[in-house]
């Protein structure tokens, strides 16, 4: 169970990382 809220705390991480990088990437140009 414990497992299970780390693993999709970290895809929730890696999915927020995706968005900030997508949205600077966006400004950017």
């Amino acid at each position: 169970m414990v497992l299970m809220v780390l693993v999709s705390d970290v895809m929730l991480c890696d999915w927020l990382v995706m968005v900030f990088f997508h949205l600077a990437y966006a400004t950017g140009q």
